[in-house]
């Protein structure tokens, strides 16, 4: 503890090993992860033995900028924690963090509570599950400082991101939406502050977005203007969580020519000719040329509408082609036909669709397959097998619509034994490859996503077992594994991927958006499956 620290400081000097994350309790300061620890075996003071009333630490600041001062001004660098312990706080303690918020005694104290919010409701399922039941008016404290437009971004980051933890939580979902202020302040994040806060500014609508009654509250042509401008300034993974809080609002009418004149449709046709990701942005611009405003800014751009052509043409991706079909529908159904006839009389476009699609061309869907999902949870390991029709309908396999089957420990539990975590694998893998047809395992992908368990153990030894586990499925199987084939999940998409969860059943699969396609969307010929590594529940898309 730092009591001891300071007794070695003036016999010895400072050691060069010596790091400290310092606390005051009852007046003295100690080293906050072993007094954390202590305490939460015995709530008495280490000095005096007295139990004490509460068990909540205030950092010494003046005394961590003296041992920061005296490093600096002796030449020794001040190690930070290889791995500091993360504690989950009671009650008190975070009622503590959201004081300091509310009434911090310094703006790097306020950051730093608020940082700890965001690390407590990440780190501890429990204290997202419980912060709005167990802390009335909460939501409304988190949230106070970002009424100050001159908000730090760090901060802004820090409780925009602990908001979208605990909008996580169904419970929670209803209550942050109504919450005052809290619409309002996402709406401004969406555009304003660091590229994470403004991301999981729109991963929080996202969650929100699963109560249907949020549409009413959130809704508005200022948050579609937000995400417009999200979708055209941000990288992949940021556009496309923008782009599918357009199509989950969008769902409903009434949002779609409000999203038109907020200027989305530009930012659509931007990312779909920049090329990544093309099929997933067409699929939201189908719903907003279902307008006729819709229309009239694609025709602003005819380099745009020539580009879309070029999609059919091309017929590299199934996908990308399905959906550009659906907005040539909607341009020939608002009346533009004589574009559509010129594109056909020139390449015969949709001539050669239509003759691909009856003699099972390459890009034509074959009559069955089969998709391979590992689901690497913490408390174990799932596999998911899935049978689809040239359709995209669930076939059965055998008496049940998938092959589920699951065993315990998960890979976390062999955290210096990568081989022996992959192999406990390969009872679930011998099973999933018995039930798809052996001339279909090389073309039937296989994918293993891995969430919190893996995180808790660091870097080093998760790449070991996902290197072990891309061995194992290499070396034993006859599935098609791809170079992502093997991935974690870090804790923020892992939030946000809850939402394909609570709203699955209200959407209809053949026509959803996909996220982080690199993770989830598997390919098989034509077949594209999501799959959400929160429940290992699969989607068809």
């Amino acid at each position: 503890m730092c009591n001891n620290f300071m007794y070695k400081w003036s016999h010895n000097g400072c050691t060069k090993n010596f790091f400290c994350i310092l606390g005051v309790i009852s007046s003295s300061t100690y080293e906050k992860s072993y007094i954390t620890e202590l305490l939460k075996h015995a709530p008495k003071c280490p000095k005096t033995n007295e139990v004490l009333s509460h068990s909540l630490c205030t950092p010494n600041h003046l005394l961590d900028e003296l041992i920061t001062k005296w490093c600096i001004d002796n030449g020794y660098d001040r190690l930070k924690p290889p791995h500091e312990v993360v504690t989950e706080l009671s009650r008190d303690g975070i009622e503590s963090l959201l004081q300091r918020i509310s009434s911090p005694s310094s703006d790097e104290d306020q950051n730093e509570a608020a940082k700890e919010i965001r690390c407590q409701t990440n780190k501890f399922p429990s204290v997202r599950n419980r912060f709005v039941a167990l802390h009335p008016g909460a939501i409304t404290t988190l949230i106070r400082p970002l009424s100050n437009f001159i908000t730090k971004p760090e901060l802004r980051e820090n409780i925009i991101t602990a908001l979208f933890n605990i909008s996580i939580v169904m419970e929670n979902k209803e209550a942050i939406a109504q919450a005052d202020n809290v619409v309002g302040e996402l709406r401004f994040s969406l555009s304003c502050g660091t590229m994470e806060s403004r991301r999981n500014s729109a991963s929080t609508f996202l969650s929100l977005l699963a109560i249907d009654s949020n549409k009413e509250i959130i809704g508005s042509k200022l948050m579609l203007i937000g995400l417009g401008s999200l979708i055209g300034e941000g990288e992949t993974v940021t556009s496309l969580v923008a782009g599918s809080v357009v199509y989950q609002l969008c769902q409903d009418l009434k949002y779609r020519e409000m999203a038109t004149s907020a200027g989305v449709v530009p930012a659509l046709m931007g990312k779909i000719e920049a090329g990544s990701y093309a099929a997933e942005f067409l699929i939201v611009l189908a719903l907003l040329t279902t307008y006729e405003r819709g229309v009239k800014e694609m025709e602003k751009r005819p380099e745009f509408i020539k580009h879309l052509f070029s999609i059919l043409r091309k017929r590299s991706c199934l996908m990308s082609c399905e959906n550009a079909v659906l907005i040539v529908i909607n341009m020939w159904n608002l009346g533009r036909v004589a574009i559509v006839n010129e594109e056909e009389n020139k390449h015969a476009t949709f001539a050669m669709l239509r003759k691909e699609e009856s003699s099972g061309g390459p890009n034509s869907r074959p009559p069955k397959n089969y998709a391979v999902i590992f689901d690497a949870g913490s408390s174990g390991s799932r596999v998911h097998v899935y049978c689809f029709d040239r359709n995209l309908d669930l076939l059965p396999l055998g008496n049940e619509l998938e092959l589920f089957v699951q065993l315990k420990p998960g890979l976390s539990a062999y955290p210096t034994d990568p081989r022996q975590a992959a192999n406990s694998l390969v009872s679930l893998l011998d099973k999933a490859e018995a039930s798809v047809p052996r001339e279909l395992r090389p073309k039937t992908p296989v994918r293993v996503g891995a969430t919190a368990g893996l995180r808790t153990l660091g870097h080093e030894a998760s790449e070991n077992i996902l290197q072990a586990v891309k061995e194992l499925l290499r070396d034993r199987s006859m599935l098609k594994t791809e170079a992502n084939a093997v991935t974690v999940l870090d804790g923020t998409q892992e939030g946000a991927y809850q939402w394909f969860l609570n709203q699955a059943e209200e959407f209809n699969f053949t026509s959803f958006l996909i996220i982080e396609q690199e993770l989830f969307s598997l390919h098989y010929g034509n077949c594209d499956i999501l799959k959400s590594s929160v429940t290992g529940t699969l989607f068809s898309v």
